[in-house]
């Protein structure tokens, strides 16, 4: 391939150079050469933009996405390439990788624990697979839903899909399709209980991944096979789970992510004194993953996708009156002082204690007895409004729970303005200051007059102040005269002496000669 590119490169044969790229990066991620994949698919894409060749293009974005998600770790990337490739199958009807690009985009959902966007992207799919009647997306399909049942313990499901997919992947003659069906094959195995039958599955995949010279899938499958060999009480174990200690790196992440899923069966080999040090590090890894889960699914929730995702466990509203939606429900809170406590902690980045708690919210309450009994009656009603695991206590100190699965509204601001200072484009920089901007509906906690609020509320709103300026450039500068007056009359809404957007909004109405809105 490498001779081939050189060749049509010398020769300026443009159509076939992006392919070969595309090939190219095929076989590096297969031989595990990572990055060089990367910039493969990069300068292919590159080209093909700019020909506005959308059919390629999609092939090459499911490509990428698939290195970003598996391999690298980066799933807004891999989001975003599954999300473009998307758009450019649909827009010129290649329905083939259409569908492709719903099972990618399925397996990144189920890998972030979405299942409900991985069922419906599966039934995407689905619906195109039945109506080209293409055997290898059926086949593909089916595999990627064995995984998605496995995950849900749905064992009557998955060994169903695997016995209705066994004659096609034999007639396939294909090794790495027997790869991959064994591969679940063991997986299911192991879920009921039956280690030996999983040893024999698993030892298959990685033995028909070993010969077709596949780096990732070869890992894939150690990992399982030691966690089988580890519940099945077998020596091997130890000497399989090492084999993976050694020469470690570029496929770190998809070594990660497989060891989160396989670690009710890899306990034995977690606390082995000698192996357990060694692994110490990679386990540690995969519990942060797990925590990482309900941030990285925020992150999704904040770009279009192509399917609904399911309802954050906790959704909250600062920017303007406080609401909280809990499990569907809006939190009806029993008093006035257990919201102010729920945000008081939700504001702060660090644990704190009772005492500080106290000086910051009850400042009157000076008997420690009475104290201590308000915040525990306080906490009590918190938690019974809005559930116990949203507050947390490490030792003497309390704080909010993170790691669950909630949205807010003030982190999104913050996300949207950080992403403008990653933006390439005045387009870009618009698109994530009007995201910002839909999410202010007023002052933060307008409705909680507390000193903390008050000081936090003041500092929020000179930063959306700043960031509406920002944005009246730009727009002002593309002559969106509208949008410009529009954004102004936001900002004056909540600070109507500001002079900067006083000043902005004569200079909207003198770009369209409206000397009267001026005076």
């Amino acid at each position: 391939l490498e001779r081939s590119l050189a060749l049509y490169t010398h020769f300026n044969e443009t159509d076939s150079i992006p392919i070969l790229l595309l090939n190219c990066g095929t076989a590096y991620r297969a031989m595990g050469n990572y990055g060089a994949a990367e910039k493969s698919y990069h300068r292919a894409l590159e080209i093909w933009r700019k020909e506005g060749n959308l059919s390629w293009q999609a092939i090459l974005l499911n490509n990428l996405g698939f290195l970003y998600h598996n391999i690298l770790g980066e799933y807004e990337k891999a989001n975003l390439s599954l999300q473009e490739g998307l758009a450019c199958a649909n827009r010129c009807r290649y329905l083939q990788t259409e569908a492709l690009l719903f099972i990618s985009m399925g397996e990144l959902y189920a890998e972030l624990d979405e299942i409900d966007g991985a069922h419906q992207s599966y039934a995407q799919a689905d619906a195109i697979a039945q109506e080209i009647d293409d055997r290898f997306l059926c086949n593909h399909l089916m595999l990627a839903k064995v995984a998605l049942s496995l995950l849900e313990r749905d064992i009557k499901q998955a060994e169903s899909l695997l016995g209705e997919l066994y004659p096609f992947i034999i007639a396939s003659h294909s090794q790495y399709n027997l790869g991959l069906w064994s591969l679940q094959r063991g997986r299911l195995d192991l879920i009921k209980g039956e280690a030996h039958d999983a040893i024999d599955a698993l030892a298959e995949a990685e033995r028909c991944f070993t010969e077709d010279g596949r780096e990732l899938e070869t890992l894939w499958s150690r990992v399982w096979l030691a966690a089988a060999l580890s519940s099945a009480g077998e020596a091997q174990a130890e000497e399989k789970f090492k084999v993976l200690l050694t020469g470690r790196g570029p496929a770190s992440h998809a070594l990660v992510a497989t060891i989160r899923l396989a670690r009710p069966w890899l306990g034995r080999l977690r606390a082995d004194p000698t192996l357990g040090r060694l692994a110490g590090p990679l386990f540690h890894q995969a519990d942060q993953l797990d925590a990482r889960l309900p941030a990285l699914r925020r992150s999704l929730r904040r770009l279009p996708q192509a399917v609904t995702l399911s309802a954050p466990r906790l959704i909250i509203q600062s920017l303007g009156w406080t609401k909280v939606t809990a499990n569907g429900r809006v939190a009806e809170w029993p008093t006035q002082s257990v919201r102010e406590l729920f945000f008081f902690f939700l504001a702060s980045h660090k644990p704190l204690n009772k005492e500080q708690v106290a000086e910051a919210l009850w400042p009157d309450t000076e008997d420690p007895e009475r104290l201590k009994q308000r915040f525990k009656n306080e906490l009590y009603r918190l938690r019974r409004t809005v559930g116990h695991e949203t507050i947390l206590l490490d030792g003497e100190l309390y704080r909010f729970n993170r790691t669950l699965d909630y949205d807010y509204d003030l982190d999104d601001f913050e996300t949207y303005l950080a992403q403008v200072r990653s933006a390439r484009t005045d387009e870009e920089r618009i698109e994530n200051y009007e995201k910002a901007m839909q999410l202010v509906k007023g002052p933060y906690l307008a409705d909680i007059g507390a000193t903390w609020a008050i000081l936090d509320r003041e500092r929020i709103q000179q930063i959306f102040l700043e960031a509406a300026l920002h944005l009246t450039e730009l727009l002002l500068k593309r002559n969106d005269v509208n949008g410009t007056l529009k954004v102004c009359q936001r900002a004056l809404e909540l600070d109507p002496a500001s002079e900067p957007f006083h000043q902005m909004a004569m200079r909207a109405h003198a770009a369209r000669g409206d000397r009267a809105s001026i005076a």
